[in-house]
């Protein structure tokens, strides 16, 4: 035992000097053979890839303690670019010499114990070079513990510290470790990657849990031998793969970087290297540094030897070969551009610019492509142009737009930021100073997201704000506020809370758009500090003094921020107890909204809304379109991990159907983020009141009548606040506002006055006219970089890995421009005048567009790119060269366009991927091979099968069913997609021969997805469409195209054919003949012959009932046609009936409005022209069966007829009193064309080549017929018939083309009706053959409207429609909903209470007489229903009111005191409309209406009433009936005065002496106060007096409107006093006097009351024993804003009797 022991404790005693961890002994020189592989491509075989591999011997020496110098030698590069794996390596001898030449200067470094320390080498060894090194020693990184084989840890190494997992084994036998190690490179705790371009989006945390697009792992293998004191690393094989998914990473396809290291020890000498005599720098740790890649643009490599030249010669090959047209590599030279303007310096910009700034197409080139270089350099040097005024205001924007949201926000970037915003951006409004401030606002955003080190960006736009707000500039506030808005940062709360209301005393008496820019404001910075923002939006909305648009916005906020169900139902709560529709309206909608989203972060969100709609009442639902809402669509496509939504938000003020504000925002979620590509923003105040009213000077609106005089009988009368005329928009990409502009009142006013007014005032209009006059020539182009993203991660082999996408455009508008206006303009020429002149413009312009989306992922180094490149090309050119000519008098427009000559390409699209290498030794040797090759598929898809039998039978098979035919029929799904693999070609032209020209499409398609069956695949390949105009070859040369319009009288004049129709009735008696010839010679078929008689019978039979009598063709193959076609009809006849006979079962599940059948109205007419519609059927060769008893009733009829049916051009079912016109009663044969339109090809040899339309209208009181004809010019026989008929309650029109309009026909009818004794609507339409390709169209179409109808609300029910029929039924089931059903071939639709943006006109029909209908009448009247929609009207009688919000109340008026019946509320009123009793023993009373410019008094006497205006009385019984003076008209309508004042805001005022009703014009919306009320469709603020405060009773309301007089002598004995309560209450433990905080009507002094009311008034309380006297109280200026403590009931005074003088 004793020896066991010892023999234990000696093992382990040699075991303590065993050494695991790999050294580099001193004196010794370790020689490795070293191999890397760097390969990018798609994983499956037969793809393209594009790699590297460098193979090398490495020498390691040890040179000190803990101190190694390695060295590098014998290189050798290969480049692979070609089909995986079938192809091999090659080597390039030009890229060996490069990297030779980059390694030749070995490095130190220090290790110790297996971990690489710090890496030291020559200032001359480059970034790129220094990281090779770096991924070679990357293999050296070792932690062995000796005491476990498996362990996990955070370990350092080129990628940054990552989790890193060891497994280790040991064969002790032949000393040797075996080490695994494994490394997550997405689990880090350092990660050395650099990603730009995504600043402006937010990441998608849940996306990225469920789904990871970008992936990457390394696996280490080594092999250690060691010894009792060293041990060395005799091999080390490393694995490491990058994933890229950009859809889902299962089921959307993924492209991989492979990258592999080899090192194999092969020799160990003691010697003593040789350390070159160079001064070695401390040049970091492992961790790789990003050097060249960043200046480096993946998509060019080019060696820079003299920059500024090469920037010479680059811009002027851009400029040259852009002259004429764009070509399709613009963009890529743009980029190219922008490569050297990288490398160049300061020095070099200052050379360029004085060389070509003086040649605007060289400067814009120039001033576009600078800023998109995102450097300090380039920030200093449009600095300085700035500063020396070399560039324009409009240039400096545009530059200091694209150049701060283009820029990363480094240390030198802010300081030169900073500068400009200080020193060269003004604060005003103008466009320079909105653009600086706000794009530096997101560099600030940026630099804020990127560090915790921003504050100097934002102590400077806090400055402007306060600065701002101390100045109260209203445009200075809310510019600083939107710039506050783009930083996002929560710091800026506390200067944003100044601006919102509730938070300061000040904030509420900023304007509205301040406090609602400052609620948006909070919106960034609510991702950032969810929950402060929550805080403060909640609480403002909470609060209901708030404006309602600025609750809306700040629930709107919350909302974004993704709440939880607590904070929800909190706002559920609230909602519920909410007085205004409006805030009620927008919240239930957006939490609807919210609730449909599909996307994975907001299921959690979307779960809580659905939970708070349920505690909504579903009455919210039910508000129509003039409140406020919300509008989402959204969707998210799992298997491509990509989403899209839309929203649009509109917020009303006042109910009105125009809203004050509108927002449209989309968002899109890709690749685990998410982002704001584009919000807009509208708002509009006044707007309304001024284009309503039109042009007008400024008024005095205390002219003709002093308003103020009466406003100061009110107690604290308050305007309501001022909308001044206004309308503003603002912009946001990315979540960051853009610009922002508006038009005040001046602007709007000025562009009225530019109307309607001489041009003297506006000097700019004369200007235009002028230089279009004498000739305009522009020219414009763009350049822009769109997009750079970019995320560069380093690879073990020490090259970095870039996945890069850029988006670049060029974009150019050329053009000339000339006018000749006859007569010449005058001096005092208005616009208006150009309606009457005659113009002649001829206009030569362009419009070229040349876009590139290029996506890379590979090696991206100034040495060396390998890789995949997706090139994405789409260029446009849109020429125009036109010559038009106006005559306004003569009503004539001729166009004349030059004809098609040569192929012009108008659109092409075209995207390609390829597997890339490039090197810089060997430019010439560059190779780009599509990842998809014809040899890419493999031989197997392309054989056809062969069957080897010898057997006849099996070959007559084979002759009869070719493989190819089976093939084609199987469903296996291999199969299937092996024919993808041939390339889609598709070439399709539309030949318009008449013009010369055909517009010809071509696509073009071939992708991988043969291979794989995912989206990323499908992308892979060669994609291709283009479209482009052809000349055509023609008889004779066209020498023009000439289109010409000519209406009035004079457009019989310009027909170039006459339009006449074939007679009928000579192809019928042709066809007998042929008929009677074909029997004769066919003697013994002749029973046969009957047999097709009969067919042909029957066809016409069927014909006859359908809605067009059908001509029989004078070919008997015509005939048979026709026959077979009236057999169709009746197979489609039958269907219908059994698709008729649903099972019981399924019509209990329909809804009620779909198993109603539709009654059509019927018309009442004089007995010589009585008509029903209801006799009537739709017009189509497939009937339907619905119709079938009118149809037959009419087909009766017809047989009665004879043949005069058929020799019709338009075709009826009915009577003599159709409303079909016949054809032949083709109105040209009656009455002359109105209009002619003339499209002709002029030809050398003058022969008519074109096309001609000429428009027909007849109408009467009953009845409109309007035709339209279109006919070749020259003469052929086909032509183009629309016609219509239009009655009061119905109207049809038919579409008819062909020979003699006969081949194709489609037919609709529109009919009034009832459905279930409801008022109802139906459409109809109805189609016989027609082309082919509108039955692919539209065959195509349907299968998209289920989808859509459900996503609008529709409900489907399975049913077998006709084939040719479509039919729309909707029914009125209230004044604002409909139930609506749609049928179609194929599909069922029906959606129950559809909501209807406007009251529909319904109530009981009168009947109607020929007087009382007329059909140009009809749709007047619903756009008079539409517009009264919007206007309101109250009523007053005799202790009755109806308020404009259709609120009743009873109360007690006074009886001989003034009463506001309505007033313009407004700043500046522009009516007050009051009333009194005349005697207080009868109902008479007289009414005021007072105007800014009439004084109208309307007094009753005996049984009449007196009407003066201004003190002087019209409308006498003898006098004239009418009164219209300053736009107000006064007339009487029996016994009832009625005044219209529509400029002022009264669209009528109707007084017969007991009733009064007052309607204001729709723009008086939410501006009108008094008894009425404030007219905004809101309920609960009825009751509201003159100082804004919400009346506690009725009675209490009516008194504060009461307008008091100085003495009584009047008939007003009343004054109003506060008032003392007669008992002292108990107020908070307290007994208290209270005194009353509004007045109360009060009998004059020497008065006694007669009559009392009892009032409703708040009380404001003090302690008994400190309370003030009720005099002290009245003086007091604090009863105001004092509160209420209790509401008691007091008496009141309405009628007094008085003594003495009251005065």
């Amino acid at each position: 035992m004793r020896g066991l022991i010892l023999a234990l404790v000696l093992t382990l005693v040699g075991s303590q000097h065993l050494n695991y961890q790999p050294d580099f002994s001193e004196n010794k020189v370790y020689t490795f053979n070293y191999e890397s592989t760097l390969l990018s491509g798609l994983p499956e075989k037969g793809l393209a890839r594009a790699g590297i591999r460098i193979k090398s011997k490495v020498e390691i020496s040890g040179i000190g303690p803990k101190l190694c110098l390695i060295r590098i030698h014998s290189i050798e590069a290969a480049e692979y670019n070609g089909v995986w794996p079938t192809s091999s390596f090659s080597r390039s001898l030009k890229l060996t010499q490069v990297l030779t030449g980059q390694l030749s200067n070995p490095i130190k470094f220090e290790y110790s114990n297996g971990h690489v320390g710090n890496l030291m080498a020559p200032d001359s060894v480059s970034d790129d070079s220094l990281n090779i090194y770096r991924g070679i020693l990357n293999v050296l990184e070792l932690s062995i513990k000796k005491t476990q084989h498996s362990y996990s840890l955070q370990e350092a190494g080129i990628g940054g510290i990552c989790n890193t997992t060891y497994a280790i084994q040991e064969n002790k036998r032949a000393n040797l470790v075996y080490v695994t190690k494994s490394k997550d490179l997405n689990s880090c705790e350092v990660k050395v990657q650099m990603v730009t371009g995504s600043a402006y989006t937010q990441p998608c945390q849940t996306c990225q849990e469920r789904n990871k697009n970008s992936q990457a792992t390394a696996t280490y293998n080594y092999k250690i031998k060691y010894a009792r004191d060293e041990a060395a690393i005799t091999q080390a094989d490393v694995e490491e793969i990058h994933q890229f998914a950009p859809f889902h990473e299962i089921t959307g396809g993924n492209a991989i970087v492979e990258a592999r290291q080899k090192l194999a020890l092969t020799d160990v000498q003691k010697d003593m290297a040789e350390v070159p005599p160079k001064e070695f720098q401390n040049r970091g740790s492992l961790q790789y540094q990003f050097g060249s890649e960043l200046l480096q643009l993946p998509v060019h490599l080019f060696r820079i030897k003299n920059v500024e030249s090469q920037i010479d010669e680059s811009l002027q090959d851009l400029v040259e070969t852009s002259t004429e047209q764009l070509p399709s590599d613009a963009p890529a030279k743009v980029l190219k551009l922008l490569h050297l303007f990288r490398a160049a310096n300061e020095e070099n910009y200052e050379s360029v610019w004085k060389q070509f700034s003086s040649r605007p197409a060289y400067r814009r080139y120039i001033l576009d492509i600078i800023p998109a270089v995102a450097s300090h350099r380039a920030l200093r040097f449009l600095r300085n142009k700035m500063e020396k005024q070399e560039i324009t205001n409009w240039e400096a924007a545009q530059t200091v737009l694209v150049a701060l949201h283009s820029s990363t926000p480094t240390r030198d970037v802010m300081e030169q930021a900073t500068l400009i915003v200080k020193k060269h951006c003004p604060r005003s409004s103008s466009v320079l100073g909105k653009v600086c401030h706000l794009s530096y606002a997101s560099l600030c955003h940026k630099q804020c997201s990127s560090s915790d080190s921003c504050s100097e960006c934002l102590q400077l736009l806090h400055g402007f704000a306060g600065e701002a707000l101390s100045k109260s500039n209203t445009e200075e506030i809310c510019l600083a506020l939107k710039a506050l808005g783009n930083v996002g940062h929560p710091a800026s709360i506390k200067h944003i809370k100044k601006c919102l209301p509730g938070y300061t005393a000040s904030a509420s008496d900023l304007p509205l758009n301040v406090q609602a820019t400052a609620v948006m404001a909070l919106k960034n910075i609510g991702r950032k500090d969810p929950k402060m923002v929550q805080a403060i939006t909640l609480e403002i909305f909470l609060n209901h003094k708030i404006h309602p648009r600025v609750r809306m916005l700040a629930a709107m906020v919350l909302l974004e921020t993704k709440p939880g169900l607590p904070i929800l139902m909190t706002l559920v709560d609230a909602v519920l107890k909410e007085p205004s529709m409006q805030v009620t309206s927008f919240i239930y909608s957006h939490l609807r909204a919210l609730g449909r989203s599909m996307a994975p972060d907001l299921q959690v969100t979307a779960s809580a809304c659905r939970m708070a709609v349920r505690a909504l009442s579903p009455k919210f639902d039910r508000s129509g379109y003039q409140f406020s809402k919300v509008f989402r669509f959204s969707m998210f496509k799992e298997f491509l991990m990509s989403g899209l939504a839309a929203k649009y938000l509109v917020l009303n003020n006042a109910g009105s159907l125009i809203p004050a504000m509108a927002m449209s925002q989309l968002q899109a979620r890709f690749l685990g983020r998410v982002a704001d590509p584009l919000e807009v923003g509208i708002t509009v105040e006044g707007l309304q009141e001024m284009f309503a009213k039109g042009y007008s000077p400024d008024e005095d609106w205390e002219a003709g009548y002093n308003f103020k005089e009466i406003l100061k009988k009110l107690s604290d009368w308050k305007a309501f606040s001022s909308d001044k005329p206004f309308a503003s928009a603002y912009l946001k990409m990315f979540g960051q506002e853009v610009f922002f502009g508006g038009l005040d009142k001046i602007a709007i006013q000025n562009a009225l006055q530019a109307w309607y007014g001489p041009d003297e005032k506006s000097p700019s209009i004369r200007r235009i006219i002028s230089n279009l006059q004498s000739g305009v020539g522009r020219q414009w182009t763009k350049a822009l970089l769109s997009s750079e993203i970019r995320r560069i991660v380093p690879t073990c082999t020490g090259f970095p890995t870039e996945t890069s996408f850029y988006y670049s455009s060029v974009t150019k508008v050329a053009g000339n421009v000339q006018a000749q206006i006859t007569p010449s303009p005058k001096s005092d020429f208005r616009l208006t005048e150009l309606l009457s002149a005659n113009i002649r413009l001829r206009s030569k312009m362009s419009l070229s567009m040349a876009k590139e989306m290029t996506f890379v992922m590979g090696i991206n180094t100034q040495m060396v790119q390998a890789g995949l490149e997706t090139h994405t090309k789409m260029n446009a050119h849109v020429p125009v060269n036109v010559v038009a000519t106006v005559h306004m008098k003569e009503k004539n427009i001729k166009i004349e366009i030059p004809p098609c000559k040569d192929e012009t390409n108008i659109f092409s699209v075209r995207s390609k991927t390829f597997a890339v290498t490039r090197n810089i030794g060997d430019l010439a040797s560059s190779k780009m091979t599509p990842v998809l090759l014809p040899e890419a598929v493999p031989d197997i898809m392309k054989m056809s099968f062969d069957s080897d039998s010898a057997s006849g039978e099996t070959d007559n098979i084979r002759d009869r069913q070719p493989a190819e035919d089976v093939s084609s029929g199987n469903s296996f799904p291999f199969g299937h997609s092996s024919s993808r693999k041939e390339p889609f070609v598709q070439s399709m032209c539309f030949n318009a021969s008449t013009f010369g020209v055909q517009v010809c499409i071509e696509k073009k398609s071939v992708h991988a997805a043969f291979i794989k069956n995912v989206p990323l695949y499908y992308l892979v390949g060669e994609h291709a469409l283009k479209m482009s105009f052809k000349p055509v070859d023609t008889e004779a040369p066209i020498e023009k195209i000439q289109i010409t319009i000519q209406a009035g009288d004079q457009a019989p004049t310009k027909m170039v054919r006459l339009v006449t129709f074939e007679d009928p009735a000579a192809q019928v008696s042709s066809t007998k003949e042929m008929i009677k010839r074909v029997k004769k010679i066919l003697d013994d078929t002749d029973n046969q012959g009957t047999r097709k008689s009969r067919s042909s019978s029957s066809s016409a039979s069927s014909a006859s009932r359908s809605a067009e009598s059908t001509t029989s063709s004078p070919s008997s193959s015509n005939s048979d046609n026709r026959a077979s076609q009236g057999r169709t009809q009746i197979n489609l006849k039958t269907r219908h009936r059994s698709s008729n006979d649903v099972s019981t079962e399924w019509e209990h599940h329909l809804p009620k409005v779909y198993q109603l059948r539709f009654r059509s109205a019927h018309v009442h007419w004089h007995p010589d022209r009585k008509i029903s519609s209801s006799s009537s059927s739709s017009s189509s060769e497939s009937q339907s069966s619905n119709s079938s008893s009118s149809s037959s009733s009419s087909h009766h009829h017809r047989e009665n007829a004879g043949h005069n049916s058929r020799k019709s051009h338009v075709s009826v079912h009915h009577s003599h009193g159709s409303s079909l016109a016949r054809e032949h009663n083709f109105l040209g044969d009656i009455i002359p064309p109105g209009i002619t339109i003339v499209a002709q090809a002029v030809r050398s040899d003058n022969r008519n080549q074109g096309y001609q339309a000429t428009a027909y209208v007849r109408s009467n009181a009953a009845k409109v017929d309007v035709q339209l004809v279109v006919v070749q010019l020259a003469e052929t026989n086909w032509k183009a018939c629309a016609d219509a008929v239009i009655l009061p309650l119905k109207a049809q029109a038919r579409l008819r083309w062909g020979k003699e309009c006969r081949d194709y026909r489609i037919a609709a009818m529109a009919t009034t009706g009832q459905l279930a004794k409801k008022p109802a609507v139906q459409l109809k339409v109805q189609w016989g053959n027609l082309p082919s390709w509108i039955k692919k169209t539209s065959t195509k179409f349907m299968q998209y409207v289920p989808g859509a109808a459900l996503v609008l609300g529709f409900s489907e029910a399975h049913q077998r429609n006709p084939s040719h029929e479509f039919i729309v039924r909707a029914v009125a089931t209230s004044p604002r909903t409909i139930d609506t059903v749609i049928k179609a071939p194929g599909v069922t639709l029906y959606c129950q209470a559809l909501r209807m943006p406007f009251t529909l006109p319904l109530g009981p029909t009168p009947p109607y007489e020929i007087q009382d209908i007329t059909a140009w009448n009809l749709f007047p009247q619903i756009a008079s229903q539409i517009a009264q929609e919007d206007q309101s009207t109250c009523e007053v009688t005799e202790g009755d009111f109806k308020t404009f919000d259709h609120v009743s109340r009873t109360c007690f008026f006074n009886k001989s005191c003034n009463l506001i019946v309505a007033q313009d509320c407004t700043e500046h009123p522009k009516f007050i409309i009051t009333t009194r009793k005349v005697d207080p023993r009868s109902f008479s009373r007289e009414v005021h209406i007072s105007t800014t410019s009439a004084n109208i008094k309307i007094h009753p006497v005996a049984n009449s009433l007196l009407v003066a205006c201004n003190d002087e009385p019209i409308l006498s019984d003898s006098g004239a009936s009418e009164y219209e003076k300053d736009n107000v008209r006064i007339y009487k309508n029996g016994t009832t005065v009625i005044v219209e004042a529509p400029a002022h805001g009264l669209k009528n005022v109707t007084f017969d002496g007991v009733i009064l009703k007052v309607t204001v014009a729709s723009w008086m919306r939410g501006k009108t106060c008094g008894v009425c009320g404030n007219n905004d469709r809101e309920t609960h603020n009825e009751l509201l007096m003159p100082n804004h405060k919400l009346a506690h009773s009725c009675s209490a309301f009516v008194h504060s409107w009461v307008l008091l007089e100085e003495t009584c002598s009047g008939g007003c004995k009343l004054q109003r006093g506060y008032v003392k309560l007669n008992r002292n209450p108990t107020i908070d433990g307290e007994e208290s006097t209270c005194y009353s905080v509004d007045p109360v009507l009060k009998c004059m002094k020497d008065c006694t009351p007669t009559e009392k009311t009892s009032v409703k008034v708040g009380f404001h309380c003090f302690p008994k024993d400190t309370a003030v006297s009720l005099l002290e109280w009245q003086r007091s200026s604090d009863k105001k804003s004092a509160s209420e403590d209790t509401v008691q009931s007091v008496d009141a005074d309405i009628d007094c009797t008085c003594t003495g003088d009251c005065s």
